[in-house]
């Protein structure tokens, strides 16, 4: 009999052994934390201040002075005079033929490489062909197109002679 007995007492107090040692093995469970609530920021309300008036001062009136009188000067009207063109100094933008006149027509007498300098003096009546001065002292006509920078046409004073081609004769 005493050996159910054991058995008896060892099946109730295995549960309860074991029910200890799992207890204290667990986690302790979570405490909960309260998150922080929003507090929006303090607004500022203006409130009107009182500002007192300046106080009145005495203003004090200038006494009466005579008026002095304007007595016109007479000014001399200018006259424009006019600035004798100075040439325009710049280069040949690419090989070009120097001419007798501003024309193909007209018979080549020089021929110039680019960048080489020359003077513009004047201009043709259609704006289309220089009257230029090469660095040498060769004056002659070049086709606007070969020269580097050309200022307004209105600058350049037109030409007061052109030279003439002779004639020709026979065709072909």
């Amino acid at each position: 009999m005493k050996a159910p007995r054991r058995l008896v007492i060892s099946t109730l107090l295995m549960p309860l052994l074991s029910a200890c040692a799992f207890a204290a093995s667990a986690p302790a469970p979570a405490t909960y934390t309260p998150y922080p609530t929003y507090t929006p920021p303090p607004t500022y309300t203006p409130y009107p201040t009182y500002t007192p008036y300046p106080s009145p001062t005495q203003t004090f009136l200038p006494s009466a002075t005579s008026t002095p009188t304007i007595t016109p000067t007479p000014n001399p009207t200018p006259t424009a005079t006019a600035t004798p063109f100075a040439g325009w100094e710049t280069i040949l933008a690419f090989g070009a033929n120097l001419r007798a006149g501003p024309g193909l027509e007209y018979p080549v007498i020089a021929m110039r490489n680019a960048g080489e300098p020359l003077t513009i003096w004047a201009r043709d009546i259609s704006g289309r062909w220089m009257l230029v001065e090469m660095a040498d002292g060769l004056r002659a006509w070049v086709a606007v197109t070969q020269i580097g920078s050309v200022p307004d046409l209105g600058l350049i004073p037109p030409a007061s002679e052109t030279p003439t081609l002779a004639p020709t004769s026979g065709g072909g």
